[in-house]
């Protein structure tokens, strides 16, 4: 599966029983962009990677005790192979099956992270809506139960009824498309826990629907099951929506694809109750005084846990002679901004013409992304304000600021507004 990525930032150590085969891992992982270390796990470390083949229960307990006892961030926790151990795969951030799932590991990684900001996201949303008189309903939270409602995507191929065949046997139910155009439509138009995607008959179809979940928010984190044997090339746009890979050459193949599917980990979605105190009622966005709050325990969680997490700050141009956006121009981008944003960010309108948006577990390149996403639909939208009156457009301009250490939300807000009306005042300059 030959493919080439970008160097990490991460550092993983691969806990392993035996040298030789540690050596091996590492390799893989650093085929994959990885920086990869045999057996250090006392130092510093992004990830520990257990191998479930080698490894012995009393060492991965003892290992997880030991990293979770230290002050430092806590590492990902990751397994390759399967299990023919006594050990609880749950504990795991991420599991791949085979050594050929290594491939996926440096996207996988940054998966969990994004799952781990989404699940503490929606714990520290909670305590904020308790705050601001909301009392949310209680939802399970599915994260280590194994998917219920499953999308296959592929040809109409030879494993395709062994499959629905096997896991309706075990009470799931599995939904198939052909197309990437309509396993893309199926997936906004019902709540799949999972996807299988098989590529045993060919990838361009998958590889279309890869690039259009890698570019749709609230696809981003759905699970996905990837089938496929070692002669397949994997292009980026897959390996980054691929959760797990099974293959399609070993043996005992369909009960592999449900041991996959168990291994399979989600995030709930966040709630986001129609309270005047909570929302505004015209924008829909969060109010200005519940944002504020809410933003200093994102800063206190990030600062603690060493978390990534990025202002994404939006001045909207409206489309009179003075600029300032009408109450219509903000209620427009705000409609914008909540259909492609993800489930676990964070708008909020915090005067005449700014909208800002906290974004947890975001890198400053992804929160860019994000941004031009959202100015590439604004410039090619327009939008009526009522009857017998011309369609308008508006514009924005935007910035981006990652959030540093010790940084208060005072001071993080001037900062973030003090760097955009430099950058308007550029903007006019020029």
């Amino acid at each position: 599966m030959s493919h080439s990525q970008a160097k990490s930032s991460k550092t993983v150590s691969v806990i392993c029983g035996d040298h030789f085969r540690a050596v091996k891992i590492c390799m893989h992982l650093e085929d994959a962009g990885l920086t990869a270390l045999c057996g250090d796990f006392k130092g510093p470390v992004d990830v520990l990677l257990f191998d479930l083949l080698t490894c012995s229960p009393a060492i991965i307990k003892e290992t997880i005790e030991f990293a979770f006892s230290q002050e430092a961030k806590q590492p990902i926790l990751a397994s390759v192979g399967r299990c023919n151990i006594a050990v609880d795969l749950n504990q795991f951030d991420v599991s791949l099956s085979s050594d050929h799932a290594l491939n996926l590991a440096s996207y996988r990684f940054d998966f969990a992270d994004r799952i781990l900001a989404k699940t503490n996201e929606a714990a520290l949303r909670q305590q904020s809506f308790v705050e601001f008189g909301h009392q949310p309903e209680h939802k399970h939270n599915d994260y280590v139960s194994h998917p219920k409602r499953v999308l296959y995507v592929g040809a109409a191929s030879r494993y395709f009824s062994q499959i629905d065949t096997d896991l309706g046997q075990r009470g799931l139910s599995v939904k198939a498309a052909f197309s990437a155009y309509t396993s893309f439509d199926y997936l906004h138009e019902h709540d799949f826990d999972a996807v299988i995607m098989d590529l045993s008959e060919g990838s361009q179809e998958i590889h279309k629907l890869c690039s259009l979940v890698r570019r749709s928010p609230s696809l981003i984190n759905i699970p996905v099951l990837l089938l496929a044997n070692d002669q397949v090339r994997l292009s980026d746009d897959i390996l980054s929506c691929a959760t797990d890979l099974i293959e399609t050459s070993e043996d005992n193949f369909v009960a592999q694809v449900w041991d996959g599917l168990k291994r399979l980990h989600t995030a709930q979605q966040i709630e986001k109750p129609n309270v005047s105190a909570i929302v505004d009622q015209e924008t829909l966005l969060f109010s200005e005084p519940f944002f504020r709050s809410h933003l200093e325990r994102q800063l206190g969680w990030s600062q603690k846990m060493n978390q990534s997490l990025c202002l994404l700050v939006l001045k909207v141009v409206g489309v009179s002679s003075s600029g300032v956006p009408s109450k219509s121009d903000i209620v427009h981008a705000a409609k914008v901004v909540t259909t492609l944003l993800r489930n676990e960010d964070v708008p909020a309108q915090i005067d005449e013409s700014h909208i800002v948006v906290a974004l947890p577990g975001s890198t400053q390149s992804a929160a860019e992304r994000a941004a031009f996403r959202l100015e590439a639909v604004l410039d090619s939208t327009a939008f009526e304000v009522g009857l017998d009156q011309p369609a308008r457009q508006i514009q924005i301009n935007w910035r981006v600021l990652s959030c540093v250490s010790n940084e208060t939300v005072s001071s993080l807000l001037e900062r973030a507004l003090s760097d955009q009306r430099r950058s308007d005042a550029d903007h006019r300059a020029a």
